[in-house]
């Protein structure tokens, strides 16, 4: 988890967070995230419906559209 700052602790002001929220990044679907993270899959889910950044395409593939 990268912060901006040493005393930050707040995972939605986290670098990993914006990422998501700017679609430079997405969630992975195997994992579950902490509780602390719950609310990025809301910030993947907007971002995906917006087309921002990598969903700018309308998303990845999946592993077998992608074989």
């Amino acid at each position: 988890m990268l912060f901006p700052t040493k005393t930050e602790r707040d995972w939605n002001r986290s670098l990993n967070c914006r990422l998501v929220q700017k679609g430079l990044a997405g969630l992975r679907t195997d994992e579950e995230l902490p509780e602390e993270a719950s609310s990025w899959y809301k910030f993947e889910d907007d971002a995906r419906e917006n087309q921002i950044g990598i969903w700018q395409f309308g998303g990845e593939l999946d592993e077998e559209e992608a074989d």
